[in-house]
């Protein structure tokens, strides 16, 4: 089952009649994606329960836009909040703290709420969006940090601890999941007392030198790494030694979707290994990031978005809806550009499309460039559920050049 049946499954009963679990957390990872500004305060004194913030969605004017989270956020993401604000479990949840920062020219996408019931307070990092800025946001990792979301990130997790005396589990997705670790990382050693639990739900990792830190090893045992089978984004760069791997419908990068993650009662589907493909992505994308200084990583991938953004196009969903007119642009821009920046930005597609295997309009143009890159691509099919299995959980290395 996935995030929509657990709510069939365990919606009636309230956190006190079941306690937090694992697969609460990737749902409140999940719906942090819907657009939420206004509608949630900033600070952490007033609070607004996840069944009244429904309600005031529902009649907000731009309802549509905040619902509409484009090609690379699951469209079933706004069911799955109204659902969940219906149940016993979550209407009663109080949210707070809602930030929002889109910031083209620090290139800057984050978002963050806090979630609070009983005794228990979870912080919740966004993941990458829809817009290119986000996306470029994720490649800045290989080379730079703090990233400008990890700065945000520790901000928020220091005012949220500061004004909300409970105990704290951190949690996000995707970006959300690298912003989960490092800001839980870098907090006060008080702070850091105050933590019980990081989850990094198929988050990028970080550079060795991250783990070998002491304000790492004070919260080491704390942080729970959960990955799908078929990972692309868990793969890249490092994480601490050793993870769990979970089963997750469909195939290749869709398997990132939280909506295709598999659930069996409070627990996640334990899967077997990571797949060949998965391991052979994390190999030759870690080895590229290595053989680069910071200077040559920062050049190609500035370069590399460069191209994107002469599209004029500022979301994936933009994108798809001018593919024409935007590829003529970025092949004018990619002959604008000199021959050793071409060739790697060639070698970097040719690496990335490997792991593109549902429509994803941000490197899909590349396809009909005058050079030899041909993406292959599958439809996404979310509601096609794999036969689960019983097994006992288990803790798998990383993928090839991803452990510590």
């Amino acid at each position: 089952m996935n995030l929509l049946d657990y709510l069939d499954w365990r919606g009636d009963l309230t956190f006190k009649e079941a306690p937090f679990n694992e697969v609460d957390t990737l749902l409140f990872s999940h719906i942090i994606y819907l657009h939420f500004q206004d509608l949630i305060s900033e600070n952490f004194k007033q609070t607004i329960t996840l069944g009244d913030l429904a309600n005031n969605l529902l009649q907000a004017p731009d309802l549509e836009e905040r619902i509409h989270l484009g090609l690379c956020i699951n469209e079933l993401t706004d069911d799955l909040f109204f659902k969940c604000a219906k149940t016993r479990r979550f209407k009663d949840i109080k949210v707070c703290g809602f930030r929002s920062i889109y910031d083209e020219e620090k290139c800057e996408q984050f978002a963050a709420a806090t979630f609070i019931y009983g005794d228990l307070a979870f912080i919740t990092y966004r993941g990458t969006d829809d817009t290119i800025i986000g996306w470029k946001e994720d490649f800045l990792l290989s080379y730079m940090e703090p990233y400008p979301s990890q700065s945000d990130a520790l901000l928020y997790l220091n005012q949220s601890i500061k004004n909300i005396h409970k105990k704290f589990v951190i949690i996000g997705h995707s970006k959300g999941g690298n912003l989960a670790v490092y800001a839980s990382t870098k907090a006060e050693p008080k702070y850091q007392k105050k933590i019980i639990s990081v989850y990094n739900l198929d988050g990028p990792g970080f550079l060795r030198e991250f783990f070998e830190k002491e304000e790492f090893r004070r919260i080491e045992d704390k942080v729970i790494n959960i990955f799908p089978e078929d990972d692309y984004v868990g793969g890249l760069q490092f994480h601490s030694k050793s993870c769990r791997i979970i089963k997750a419908a469909s195939k290749g990068i869709a398997q990132h979707d939280p909506l295709n993650w598999q659930c069996l009662g409070n627990k996640f589907v334990e899967g077997e290994d990571f797949t060949k493909e998965s391991k052979f992505f994390s190999k030759t994308i870690n080895e590229w990031n290595l053989s680069m200084t910071n200077e040559e990583k920062c050049k190609f991938v500035t370069a590399l978005f460069d191209l994107y953004l002469a599209s004029g196009c500022k979301t994936n969903y933009e994108l798809s809806k001018n593919i024409l007119p935007a590829s003529k642009k970025i092949i004018k821009a990619f002959n604008e550009m000199d021959k050793d920046t071409k060739k790697e930005v060639k070698r970097l597609i040719n690496m990335l499309k490997d792991c593109i295997k549902s429509e994803l309009p941000i490197f899909n143009f590349f396809a009909s460039f005058p050079f030899d890159i041909k993406l292959p691509f599958e439809d996404k099919n979310s509601s096609k559920k794999p036969e689960i299995e019983k097994s006992n959980p288990k803790e798998k290395e990383l993928p090839l050049n991803t452990e510590i």
